[in-house]
């Protein structure tokens, strides 16, 4: 939802041009003990969280016998997640061409006081590395902001 709305976000820097796309392949930055790989979902807008799920999940089973040129080519926009660590916030690189990267820390439980109330609540950073050269700084906070929203109203993502 968020990359179709701001689909300047869905591109390639390449020869001081931009390329943008209109089918999103999301890069997963997935954790090897030989170190990074980034498979990548094709053509994610058109399937289901669920079956998104089940892609990432997959991985696993193609970390045993390896990842293919095709499982780790073609992204448009690329995801890491430091969620199994005790990392709240981090800067993710970009992986070129693409303009940029969505970094996730984990997801924790803190204690607020709403409305004169204790309240707990999970929290979750995101953190946006973008290619200043493509895109602004307030572009990039409204995609934050249209993740952010689509996040607290999850059956917006579930409808299709």
């Amino acid at each position: 939802n968020s990359l179709s709305e701001f689909n300047i976000f869905n591109s390639h820097f390449v020869d001081n041009q931009i390329k943008t796309f209109n089918e999103i392949n999301l890069g997963i930055a997935y954790a090897l003990k030989e170190g990074l790989v980034v498979p990548v979902i094709k053509n994610s807008k058109e399937k289901s969280l669920l079956e998104i799920a089940k892609e990432i999940r997959g991985f696993s089973s193609k970390e045993k016998k390896g990842f293919s040129q095709e499982d780790i080519s073609g992204s448009t926009f690329s995801i890491t997640s430091l969620n199994s660590t005790i990392v709240d916030s981090f800067n993710p690189l970009i992986n070129p061409p693409e303009v940029g990267i969505l970094g996730i820390g984990r997801i924790s439980e803190e204690t607020q006081v709403i409305s004169e109330k204790l309240t707990s609540r999970k929290i979750c950073f995101f953190n946006l590395t973008f290619d200043h050269r493509v895109v602004d700084g307030f572009p990039a906070a409204k995609f934050l902001e249209s993740i952010e929203k689509n996040i607290q109203n999850p059956q917006s993502l579930v409808e299709k």
